[in-house]
């Protein structure tokens, strides 16, 4: 066996020991930089999430009303042009002072003259115009409401022969899967709707009457909502904690504004609120105000039906 001269091999294993120090040393910062890097990029990500979240664009409130932007599909519907001439811009209205988009603040709001009323407007964003509509009223939001003559009227109905149309909207499970509307009558007739204009258009606001008829309601099994079951969700009117548009965002609850579903509302309030009946009031310009009927409860929406109203109704939502 030969002798080893140890001059020589402790030099080398000093280098040996160096070169794998090195080594390790630099793969233990490269991973630290690359976790570090991994957890900035996650960060970044999810600030910008949230960014992109808190970012609420097109809405702004103008007395006591909040307005969204109006689709091309409601656009569509109300037949609108795409094209916004000057010729359809009528007087000015207001200035934007509350809004959740910046954007918006200072922007000047005036009426669009193919619309009656204010329930479509025009806001100038620069040298252009967009068209917004009418979403809700803050008292809505606080779980009073107005009366229907102030919804009426916001949509240019202030006599029976401002109405072009009143259709009955079911929600059956056939129309639901073929997409189409479940229409199960219409008013035309100018006299039924002067009829219908009567008893609808002098009901005052009655949303302490429709909050306490609807947790009061009995069942078929006679059980009220004193003692509710635990799954049972507020009903869809519920607004409580709402904040305005100044604070909060606004949640469309349907393609239309209105509070229409009652899926997964069970128990006795379930009862309340089932078979329910959408009527759409049309204008004489196209525009439609929708407003949810609840025979259970005989109320349109927070707006309580009288006996002589809900028996004329009961003609058209057979």
């Amino acid at each position: 066996m030969k002798s080893i001269n140890l001059k020589k091999v402790i030099p080398l294993f000093a280098i040996v020991l160096l070169i794998t120090g090195v080594l390790i040393t630099y793969s233990l910062l490269s991973n630290k930089d690359t976790d570090q890097k991994t957890e900035d990029d996650s960060e970044e990500s999810t600030n910008l999430d949230m960014a992109d979240i808190a970012q609420v664009k097109d809405q702004f409130m103008i007395d006591n009303k909040s307005y969204i932007i109006l689709s091309e599909e409601q656009k569509s519907e109300f037949g609108l042009r795409n094209t916004i001439n000057e010729s359809d811009i009528g007087d000015m209205l207001t200035t934007i002072t509350t809004s959740v988009d910046a954007d918006l603040i200072g922007s000047e709001v005036y009426t669009y003259l193919p619309v009656a009323g204010e329930a479509v407007v025009a806001v100038k964003t620069g040298n252009n115009y967009k068209l917004f509509r009418f979403f809700t009223f803050e008292s809505y939001n606080n779980n009073q409401d107005e009366d229907v003559s102030v919804y009426l009227e916001l949509y240019g109905i202030k006599s029976a022969t401002d109405i072009a149309k009143v259709q009955f909207i079911g929600w059956s499970e056939e129309a639901k899967i073929e997409g189409r509307l479940d229409i199960i009558s219409e008013i035309t007739d100018s006299g039924k709707i002067t009829e219908f204009y009567n008893y609808y258009s002098v009901i005052k606001n009655s949303s302490d009457n429709y909050f306490d008829k609807l947790f009061n309601y009995k069942s078929s099994n006679n059980e009220s909502l004193d003692n509710p079951p635990e799954q049972t969700e507020v009903p869809p009117d519920y607004t409580e904690g709402v904040a305005d548009i100044g604070s909060d965002v606004i949640i469309d609850k349907s393609e239309t504004g209105a509070a229409t579903s009652t899926e997964g509302f069970v128990g006795s309030a379930g009862d309340a609120l089932n078979n329910s009946v959408t009527i759409r009031i049309y204008n004489q310009s196209g525009i439609y105000l929708d407003a949810e009927y609840y025979p259970n409860l005989s109320f349109i929406s927070r707006h309580e039906v009288n006996t002589e109203f809900a028996d004329f109704l009961k003609d058209f939502i057979k």
